[in-house]
């Protein structure tokens, strides 16, 4: 596999493209420019997946499981040695936001909580601190490009001497595309006693992330976004200082933790040390088996290559809408994804407008980033984002298509006037 795709040499040629393409049974059904939301998986995540179905059709649940249970033990490893750090530091969760609500609750059982976020917080996480007992939430505002090290810094400056400061910033923002500059936001969070939570979800598979480098005490990521693995996998990265003094989770079962059993006395709970007190034991095998392939793959092309890609692509897209009038906003191309605001289109309307014509995009709504200082007369964003799959084609395709449905727009408008 690693010779198939070159691994870690050369940019990403047309040939090796179309290699990708042809082991992806989505990638000609339509014009997919969506993988920020949902990716589309390699045929060796759905073969992981069907031969695991299979082998349970056949032996049973529990016989088939034994039989998977050493591959499935790699699973902890591969995704830590992606992220920088140990396997017993990973928990697998449902999802990111589950994984990122569990790590909340268990900072502190009785203290308040005051919790620091930029305009690009995500809105599940910005709902689990509303929805804490003892959180409040506090927006540190920045603008694109901005120094959050010095931004945080003066935040905790002004900080609730009561609380216990947890600051919560995206790697890459959900609704803009922005790759934040978190260099040095630990140090200052730590000094202050406080706790980085980073949110990876629109970076982990797309671009290099170290959650040691950026000293995080909590990273969180999905499966099925960059990694284009299965839907219904979250990833929880805990610090070693987490997992030395965070709570025990509000939620555990057999598979993090036991029971010290006497007889003649009450029974009391016994935690593991390690990040697997946040994971539960009840999960789909198959699911984590077709993630380990989609790290394989992920690991064979390089995920420097990767965002070097999807990145010249989206700056090729971003190079096509710089021409149109209709761009009221558009965020300045660093990631795999653009995020823009047009005049005159909702983009809930260009969204179907391109789903019609067989190119699938996002339209952002606020509901997920409710913080965000860019959107439509409803709040949201048209976000466009393109991986390492993506064919030049499609990018001037979804150029062409807009350009389309904007003059076509405009003309009903005036007509009506």
């Amino acid at each position: 596999m690693a010779d198939t795709y070159r691994r870690h040499a050369h940019a990403m040629d047309a040939e090796e493209v179309l290699r990708l393409r042809r082991t992806t049974p989505a990638a000609e059904a339509a014009v997919h420019l969506n993988h920020a939301s949902a990716s589309l998986a390699d045929q060796s995540v759905f073969d992981a997946q069907q031969r695991y179905l299979a082998l349970e059709a056949s032996v049973g649940p529990h016989r088939a499981y034994e039989r998977v249970a050493e591959a499935l033990e790699a699973l902890p490893e591969a995704l830590g040695a992606l992220v920088g750090v140990h396997a017993g530091q990973v928990a697998l969760t449902e999802s990111a936001s589950r994984g990122w609500a569990l790590a909340l609750g268990a900072v502190s059982r009785e203290r308040p909580l005051q919790v620091f976020v930029g305009p690009q917080e995500w809105g599940g996480n910005v709902m689990n601190v509303i929805a804490h007992p003892r959180a409040s939430l506090r927006r540190v505002d920045g603008r694109p490009g901005a120094c959050w090290k010095t931004l945080i810094d003066e935040a905790l400056t002004r900080r609730d001497p009561r609380a216990i400061p947890v600051v919560s910033l995206p790697l890459i923002g959900a609704a803009s595309g922005e790759i934040h500059a978190l260099a040095g936001v630990a140090s200052v969070v730590h000094e202050a006693g406080g706790w980085l939570f980073v949110d990876a979800s629109q970076a982990v598979g797309q671009m290099p992330v170290d959650a040691t480098a950026l000293g995080a005490d909590v990273l969180v990521f999905p499966s099925r976004k960059w990694l284009r693995g299965p839907r219904g996998i979250g990833v929880l990265c805990l610090s070693p200082r987490a997992l030395t003094q965070f709570e025990t989770p509000a939620l555990v079962d057999v598979f993090g933790a036991g029971l010290r059993c006497d007889v003649h006395a009450t029974p009391t709970l016994a935690v593991d040390d390690t990040a697997r007190r946040f994971q539960i034991y009840e999960h789909n095998p198959g699911l984590r088996l077709g993630l380990l392939a989609a790290i394989g793959i992920v690991e064979a092309i390089g995920v420097e290559r990767i965002h070097a890609r999807s990145a010249s692509l989206i700056g090729r897209l971003h190079g096509h809408l710089r021409e149109s009038a209709s761009v009221v906003w558009s965020d300045a191309p660093q990631s795999g994804m653009l995020c823009a605001v047009f005049r005159d289109a909702t983009a809930r309307y260009l969204a179907d407008g391109l789903r019609d014509v067989g190119v699938n995009v996002a339209c952002v709504a606020r509901r997920y980033a409710p913080l965000s200082d860019q959107g439509d007369a409803d709040g949201n964003v048209l976000r466009i984002s393109a991986h390492a799959l993506t064919r030049e084609g499609e990018i001037d395709e979804v150029a062409d298509r807009l350009h389309r449905i904007l003059t076509r727009r405009e003309g009903a408008r005036a007509g009506a006037r």
